[in-house]
């Protein structure tokens, strides 16, 4: 097994989810008397989804400091921190920390670090993930939205 190490960082944001696909037709110049279709397929969250894996990437990278790569399994450690809605009470606004009902499944969220992390060559791939936790929180009174990534060697 190799050397086993931690890595820990915070990412400012909103976070985003990977894996919802959408299907893009491009129609092509008309062959024989009928038109041609490629079809494929592209993340739904597009622009944002790369812009935040960018980020976790980044900070990943930063975060390495020259060290090699994760070797063997992994576990992964994730907290989600959401902005509160303006609809919670003064005193729901005052817990440090309630679970955020956001409509983002926490599985689609993981994937999104994972794969930045793959990009910032914490690990060779996402697959030697063995362990992963994952939580979605509302963010606490002076606290950012974003996440906080701990991933270490098994």
């Amino acid at each position: 097994m190799g050397e086993q190490h931690l890595i820990s960082f915070f990412v400012a944001g909103h976070p985003q989810t990977q894996g919802s696909k959408i299907v893009v037709h491009r129609w092509g110049p008309m062959i024989g008397g009928r038109p041609t279709c490629r079809v494929g397929m592209r993340e739904a969250r597009g622009a944002r989804l790369v812009e935040w894996r960018a980020l976790i990437a980044t900070a990943a990278a930063a975060a390495m400091d020259g060290r090699t790569k994760l070797s063997g399994p992994a576990e992964v450690n994730l907290t989600f921190f959401f902005e509160r809605p303006t609809s919670h009470t003064r005193a729901q606004r005052s817990t440090r920390y309630v679970a955020a009902k956001s409509k983002d499944d926490v599985d689609k969220l993981a994937r999104a670090v994972n794969d930045a992390l793959t990009m910032a060559a914490v690990w060779e791939d996402d697959g030697q993930v063995a362990v992963i936790h994952a939580y979605k929180l509302y963010a606490g009174v002076g606290q950012r939205a974003g996440v906080r990534v701990e991933a270490m060697s098994l």
